[in-house]
């Protein structure tokens, strides 16, 4: 099996207040982070040789508007994803994202924009196959991770961190 890469990416900085933390939109600070990381992002995936990217997001505005901003470079189709939002369960939301990534054969990247602590959790439990590892998301920040097989608990390597 060919080697698939899964960014998992937090959304950039998003206000504090809004109606509803759904409603959250980026700040200035938080767009300015999300195009600075999809051009290192979209650089990196190039020298993969990466051509086949799909864009995957939770449904609250601050994700959204973080996939919309990173899609500027890496022009890749969008889906909206229910359960990867921050109170949704890790291992739920493993489930569902790992039958997405077995569902895309032909990408051989998937762009995942989620929320902490989910990022953070969902990262660790594909690394080590467990949460006591997890370690916390800047925002805006882009972890790749690589799987040879199926995407599962403890079977991914771990292969760049991107900052913006």
């Amino acid at each position: 099996m060919n080697r698939r890469l899964v960014v998992v990416v937090r959304h950039g900085e998003a206000v504090p207040y809004a109606d509803t933390d759904a409603q959250r939109p980026l700040t200035e600070r938080g767009q300015a982070q999300a195009r600075s990381v999809s051009a290192k992002l979209a650089r990196y995936l190039a020298r993969e040789g990466c051509h086949e990217t799909l864009l995957l997001h939770s449904p609250y505005v601050r994700a959204m508007q973080t996939a919309e901003l990173l899609n500027e470079d890496l022009a890749a189709p969008m889906t909206e994803v229910q359960g990867i939002t921050p109170d949704d369960s890790p291992k739920s939301a493993l489930k569902r994202l790992d039958k997405l990534i077995s569902e895309a054969p032909g990408h051989c990247a998937l762009v995942i924009v989620s929320h902490m602590p989910l990022v953070s959790l969902l990262h660790s439990l594909w690394l080590e196959g467990n949460t006591r590892e997890a370690q916390g998301f800047m925002t805006a920040e882009a972890r790749v991770i690589s799987f040879t097989g199926p995407a599962a608990e403890g079977c991914a390597s771990a292969e760049a961190v991107i900052l913006p």
